[in-house]
């Protein structure tokens, strides 16, 4: 009953708030339709001097929950987005109202069983940082380490809980009634909400963290905070803090003053092509010999250290990928850096598994036309964003599969979310850098390093099992030829007894018919007695030789292929 109260309070709270904030601009879209705007004086105070990109961003700054994750994931894409939009929807990543530091901490002490001062040398209840589902407060350690510590809002398991199902319910209503033809969100709603209820859990967001630190002790480009388990719980996560500038305040100068971001990194020695490099040979490291990597890389979750180092902080969202996937993958990625179609073209259809249905010829149709616009695209001169966007090519090809009725296993889209975030960022920081060359900068060395650590490595563990199964083939194979000469030779071991039996047979015929067989034996010139004798040794010969057969095939049964099995 409170599960079924929540959706409804949720429900009625969502079209409140749009009213609130579009019911002005609809109530002038009405008016304008029926010429009566001259007649209302105070049309402008009825809408406000708020452009819509404000109105959508505070609309989903103050709705909260799972819908503005989704402002956040369209604050990546500038080359769907006009600017106007991406400079307001970029305030969702980290500049939504903070909760009251008081309840931040008594969360804290309710998770940790502990007081502020016993865990804490120094606390600052002014949060740096305020995201959507909580908000970040720095700290110092009795050792003075530096860290961070991040608190879950309030209630917002509730709000989650209740978006989603109020998602579920509008994909199911929206598939069953065809508007998206082939397209099915089903699966859209399952991985969205699969990573949005991952990030509810701090404890999982610190295994993250831990794994990918762990992997990454060895790399000049990426820096991964440690995590303080004895400070993390369901709720509250405790990592060491990062220091460095925020890609998303670099973003954001980008728009207004380009030259003093170039001088500012400068002072970091480092350079906007370095850090676009970097952004993108991190991504494609942790995917493909790490195996698991941030999969939320946006602005607001990457720091510019010294050097160009990218810290990257906020794991609630994670990708794991197999190996077989890592193979296909590869050959996507050289796909696209070869220029090829047909190889790229293969390399698509392995990750697919389409039904009897699916129409595969549209599909290669629409494939072919994305990746020629794309290709050509990275021979234009001046900055063409939208086409030289590897996101458009990726989320076009995605949705052409759809339509066409096969799609992409989640993981992939998982791979794919995470690269078109890249790819936002890489477009505003660079637009000019090759991606293509990028690729084969990677995935070269990649290959080798594959070949070197991973094929051969397990091409070797697997010959002795090679071995030992082609040995218990042969084994199976000279057993059963064993069992079939056997069988020959009990063929013949009868055959000789019959034989035995029907000279045994002649024998008493002719002593019966001697005066028949006298005849015979007198036209052939044969002795009565010389053939006796010669009746007589043949078959002594051939019942010794039946039974000689005979007990070779006894041994031969009973002995070699037992030991052959």
């Amino acid at each position: 009953m409170n599960i079924h109260r929540s959706l409804i309070r949720r429900f009625f709270q969502i079209a409140f708030l749009l009213s609130k904030h579009f019911g002005g601009y609809l109530l002038s879209v009405i008016l304008g339709y029926l010429h009566l705007q001259a007649r209302f004086s105070r049309r402008q105070s009825i809408l406000g001097n708020i452009s819509m990109a404000a109105r959508i961003r505070l609309f989903l700054q103050e709705v909260n929950g799972a819908l503005i994750k989704i402002g956040q994931i369209m604050a990546m894409r500038p080359d769907f987005l006009p600017n106007e939009y991406i400079e307001e929807l970029l305030k969702l990543l980290d500049e939504v109202p903070p909760f009251d530091p008081k309840l931040s901490k008594a969360i804290i002490e309710e998770e940790l069983n502990a007081k502020i001062s016993d865990l804490f040398l120094s606390f600052e209840e002014e949060p740096i940082a305020a995201a959507s589902f909580g908000q970040v407060h720095a700290a110092t350690l009795h050792n003075d380490d530096e860290v961070v510590v991040k608190v879950q809002r309030p209630g917002i398991s509730d709000t989650i809980a209740a978006d989603l199902k109020l998602f579920r319910l509008a994909t199911f209503f929206i598939d069953v009634s065809g508007l998206t033809k082939r397209m099915r969100l089903k699966s859209v709603y399952e991985d969205f909400a699969e990573w949005t209820r991952e990030e509810l859990d701090y404890r999982i967001e610190g295994s993250h963290v831990r794994q990918i630190y762990n992997k990454a002790k060895g790399s000049t480009t990426e820096r991964i905070p440690k995590v303080y388990w004895a400070l993390t719980s369901r709720r509250v996560l405790t990592l060491e803090r990062l220091r460095g500038m925020w890609l998303k305040e670099i973003m954001e100068g980008l728009q207004t003053d380009r030259e003093s971001v170039v001088k500012e990194l400068a002072g970091q020695n480092t350079t906007l092509r370095q850090v676009s490099q970097n952004i993108l040979q991190n991504s494609l490291r942790q995917i493909f010999e790490y195996g698991i990597y941030h999969a939320d890389p946006h602005a607001a979750n990457l720091l510019i250290m010294k050097n160009g180092v990218i810290g990257y902080v906020d794991f609630g969202i994670i990708g794991r990928i197999s190996e077989k996937s890592k193979v296909v993958q590869v050959k996507v990625h050289m796909g696209l850096e070869s220029g090829n179609f047909e190889e790229f073209y293969a390399a698509v259809l392995e990750m697919l598994l389409p039904p009897y249905y699916a129409d595969l010829a549209s599909f290669e149709k629409s494939v072919r036309n994305s990746y020629t616009t794309w290709l050509n695209a990275q021979y234009m001169g001046g900055i063409n964003m939208h086409a030289k966007s590897f996101a458009r090519l990726m989320v076009g090809i995605t949705v052409a599969a759809q339509q066409s009725g096969v799609a992409f296993s989640n993981m992939e889209v998982r791979v794919y979310r995470t690269l078109t975030i890249v790819d936002a960022a890489l477009l505003q920081l660079a637009p000019t850098l090759d991606v293509r060359s990028e690729f084969r900068s990677f995935f070269g060395p990649y290959q080798i390093r594959r070949l070197i650590h991973y094929d051969i490595p397990s091409l070797i563990r697997k010959i002795p099992i090679a071995l030992t199964t082609l040995s218990e083939h042969l084994g199976r194979e000279i057993t059963t030829i064993s069992v079939h000469v056997s069988r020959v030779r009990r063929f013949f071991a009868r055959s000789f007894q019959i034989l035995s039996f029907l000279l045994i047979a002649g024998g008493l015929i002719a002593l019966i018919m001697s005066q028949t067989t006298m005849t015979w034996l007198t036209r052939l010139q044969v002795k009565p007695l010389h053939a006796g004798i010669g009746i007589l040794l043949a078959i002594v010969f051939f019942g010794w030789l039946s039974r000689l057969l005979h007990l070779r095939s006894i041994v031969r049964d009973h002995i070699v292929k037992p030991r052959g099995d």
